[in-house]
């Protein structure tokens, strides 16, 4: 049993390529800006779909099974395949598109 909540975050991109490490570096430091500390104050799950995007739905399916508190993703897909995968677990979608257009929200 987990002390603290569990971030999960779901990517389409790769963790190497810069503008995903950027992101998620921002991210990070967005969160200990307000006080978290990864592994202290919340746990940070991360899953790359490295540019497949019908690998999505898997993924998000493989981060509600470790019952995340939430699900942050930065796509409409991402929040698709979240969206697909629970209707309990929250999801955040930190930069999207159109949400109501695409049927995501």
């Amino acid at each position: 049993m987990r002390n603290v909540p569990l971030v999960a975050l779901l990517d389409p991109g790769n963790a190497q390529t810069p503008s995903v490490q950027g992101g998620f570096a921002a991210f990070k430091q967005g969160l200990h800006a307000h006080g978290h500390v990864e592994g202290k104050t919340d746990l940070l799950e991360w899953r790359h779909a490295n540019f497949e995007l019908q690998r999505l739905p898997a993924l998000a399916a493989e981060l509600v099974r470790l019952s995340p508190t939430v699900i942050v993703t930065n796509t409409n897909r991402g929040v698709l395949a979240a969206k697909g995968a629970t209707t309990s677990i929250p999801i955040v979608a930190a930069v999207a598109g159109d949400l109501l257009g695409t049927g995501s929200c």
